[in-house]
């Protein structure tokens, strides 16, 4: 069994023990619950989102910004931002689902990334670990272009932890907005 170090490229290969092997293994499993917790807490935002926006159909002052539902995280982030510039009954809201928008954003690279890329294990011959990820990236006057980034266990723990507190403060808000309107699960009007 081989395993690739940051030698590889010169052609450089080193014997891999069992108990190396075992602890890639380990961390390479970490490394993906991580990058499912990144994911997911994501996912709740953008969901949320979209539940926002179905749900202030009720509310006239929005008429036109509720008529569908965006469907990449992007867009639903630019309809929240045109509902919430209109005076109406998410005002008192405004400043905190702005902010919460913005944190959202600066994660969507990440995110995309992290759910779309490609992903290959790396160690480095001091022995730091992580996973490296590609993706395609559309880009108008290019068709190769490519996004790359490393993630080390560390990167992602950070990514993950931050990741986590701005979903649960994104939730904290948005169920203050379902308790404010005696919103409650079940179907869209």
């Amino acid at each position: 069994m081989q395993r690739s170090t940051g030698a590889q490229e010169s052609g450089e290969v080193s014997d891999v023990t069992e108990s190396e092997l075992k602890r890639a293994e380990v961390e390479l499993e970490e490394a993906q619950r991580l990058r499912g917790w990144i994911a997911n807490s994501y996912a709740q935002i953008e969901f949320a989102l979209g539940d926002l926006i179905l749900r202030c159909r009720e509310f006239p002052e929005y008429y036109g910004h509720t008529n569908n539902l965006p469907h990449g995280a992007p867009d639903r982030v630019k309809r929240v931002r045109r509902i919430i510039s209109t005076t109406g009954p998410l005002q008192p809201f405004a400043k905190q689902l702005e902010k919460l928008l913005c944190e959202f954003e600066d994660r969507h690279e990440t995110r995309n990334l992290l759910a779309h890329g490609f992903a290959t294990y790396m160690f480095t011959p001091n022995g730091d670990t992580g996973l490296y990820f590609q993706k395609w990236h559309r880009q108008p006057d290019r068709i190769d272009a490519r996004l790359t980034r490393t993630f080390r266990m560390a990167d992602l723990q950070r990514e993950m932890e931050e990741f986590v507190g701005v979903t649960q403060r994104g939730m904290t808000l948005l169920l203050e907005i379902h308790s404010r309107f005696n919103w409650v699960e079940g179907p869209y009007k």
